[in-house]
């Protein structure tokens, strides 16, 4: 398992009597542009608490503009269990071994069979043909982990993601497969 700490930022938006919430995860702040990047998965995260509350002192608190905006910052602990392999249409599943460091990761690979119930559904079109449950995986793999699989070590990089000797691996708080039957 691995704990890394995201800030989520509440935005209020009002102009005159108008006023409306919305909460998501920091990407990043442009002070040139005086524009704040968020997202609503986290996908910036730091290694210590201390790290994220500094990153947080850099941050817009207020704009006057056409419309006022106020911002208000919470971090929040995630613990990562596992560190999925991103191919170019493809997820393979990994989990998270161990911490080296803040910066290096041990990966095992995981064991992923399709479920007897999630059959792909193939009609004409495209080369042979087109899957269109391809983007509904969520229940078509049974993904155990193996005692005996590979391992590797994945690194943090300079734009925030993590790299190992297969590629792009995202963090993620559960083991996830996905097979594009379209290719």
């Amino acid at each position: 398992m691995l704990t890394r700490f995201a800030i989520e930022v509440t935005t209020i938006t009002s102009r005159g009597e108008y006023s409306f919430a919305d909460t998501a995860y920091v990407v990043e702040y442009n002070e040139g542009y005086d524009r704040l990047r968020t997202d609503s998965i986290p996908r910036i995260t730091w290694a210590s608490e201390q790290d994220a509350i500094n990153y947080i002192e850099e941050l817009p608190v207020a704009r006057v503009g056409k419309f006022t905006k106020s911002h208000t910052y919470e971090v929040e602990a995630i613990d990562y269990t596992h560190a999925n392999h991103n191919g170019y249409s493809d997820t393979t599943p990994f989990e998270i071994v161990r911490a080296v460091s803040d910066k290096t990761i041990e990966l095992r690979s995981m064991t992923a069979e399709r479920a007897a119930d999630w059959k792909p559904k193939i009609v004409a079109g495209g080369y042979a043909g087109h899957c269109t449950n391809n983007g509904n995986q969520s229940k078509a793999w049974v993904i155990k982990s193996d005692p005996e699989g590979y391992t590797v070590r994945a690194r943090l990089q300079k734009d925030g993601s993590w790299k190992s000797s297969h590629g792009r691996h995202s963090l993620h708080t559960a083991a996830i497969k996905k097979y594009d039957y379209n290719f």
